[in-house]
């Protein structure tokens, strides 16, 4: 059943639409008679001009014999001791003079009109239908930003009580893990109040230091040690990492992108198969790549899935809670530390998320 408040804003949306609607109409209806009413009056004076020239210059016109009723003669008007009137076809207009047993006959070009008819009304229709086809696209917006609201709410709702709950039970009997929980919910709220920076078009305050993004790494995977171990038999995630790998970037933010990316893989990819971490640079920068056998997204699905709010199907229909911003502030902190966020396919099935960040001269 649709909320009422829906309902109330599509009526505010569409209200101005009917109004406009029906004073076009009104419009039309009150303006096409007294249009048609000038043109008309414009051709007699027209026709009236050529009938003074064709009677002071009956060599112009064409005699005939006079006729009983000349064609056209409920138009005919008087002009001196004769008669006289007009007859439009689709190419000319043929105008007559009747004095006694003489009548001539001479035809006139249509004088130049705006064809308000075919081609105002028309028009007007047009306009209407592009008007009602914005409001509509505006009533659907309005709706999917309410939802979009709503599930926005509930999903916080449900991913802040899951750790509220587990953090006061483990308050007394393991203050370690007590931390840790409490942790991953400071995260929560951090991606909550960046997300809204974002939206509101504030630019975020970067302090870009030298630092190792192994050990950066390290610190994110501490709030999900204990989680991988049990997914994966007490088995840590397989690390390659040749090197020391130091990056030029906002540590804070990178740790935050990294723990939205090892929170994306233990929620929908761990419970799958393994997980592999995978660091590797060249001159210019540092990629590490989260390779998981998970279910994938579709080709279209991973166009989308850096979009705010977005989540794919499987996600949405998994159960598990989720903003649909994790990723989008993961890729757009990424470029504003000059690098990016990425996704590809993993063959046979699984995904590829690869951060790359600018190495440390």
């Amino acid at each position: 059943m649709i909320d009422r408040r829906i309902i109330g804003g599509i009526y505010c949306i569409c209200l101005p639409a009917l109004l406009a609607t029906y004073l076009s109409v009104r419009a039309c209806r009150r303006l096409l008679p007294i249009y048609e009413e000038r043109e008309q009056a414009q051709l007699k004076a027209e026709c009236r001009e050529a009938v003074e020239d064709l009677r002071d210059h009956p060599e112009k016109g064409v005699g005939r014999q006079r006729p009983e009723r000349p064609e056209g003669w409920k138009n005919a008007y008087s002009i001196g001791k004769g008669r006289w009137g007009y007859v439009e076809y689709d190419d000319r207009i043929t105008v007559w003079y009747l004095n006694n047993k003489r009548m001539q006959v001479v035809d006139v070009p249509h004088p130049d009109r705006l064809p308000f008819s075919s081609l105002i009304l028309p028009t007007l229709g047009i306009a209407l239908v592009v008007f009602w086809c914005v409001t509509i696209a505006g009533c659907w917006l309005f709706y999917r930003s309410v939802k979009e609201r709503d599930d926005f709410i509930a999903a916080t709702a449900h991913d802040l009580t899951t750790p509220l709950v587990a953090l006061r039970r483990l308050i007394r009997r393991e203050p370690g893990e007590a931390v840790r929980v409490s942790e991953r919910m400071m995260r929560l709220v951090k991606n909550l109040t960046d997300s809204l920076t974002l939206v509101d078009g504030r630019r975020h305050r970067l302090q870009t230091e030298a630092f190792d993004l192994r050990a950066a790494y390290e610190e994110a995977y501490a709030l999900f040690k204990e989680d991988f171990r049990f997914l994966f038999d007490g088995k840590d995630v397989a690390v390659e990492c040749p090197e020391r790998l130091e990056v030029l970037a906002d540590r804070t933010k990178t740790v935050q992108i990294l723990w939205n990316l090892l929170a994306n893989e233990m929620k929908y990819a761990a419970p799958y198969g393994l997980v592999r971490v995978r660091f590797a640079s060249d001159r210019t920068c540092v990629r590490v790549s989260f390779v998981d056998e998970g279910p994938g997204l579709t080709a279209g699905e991973r166009r989308k899935i850096f979009r705010r709010y977005y989540r794919a199907k499987r996600t949405s229909q998994s159960g598990k809670g989720g903003f649909g911003i994790g990723l989008a502030n993961a890729r757009s902190f990424a470029r504003l530390m000059g690098g990016d966020l990425t996704v590809a396919a993993n063959e046979p099935k699984g995904c590829v998320f690869t951060l790359t960040l600018r190495r440390s001269v």
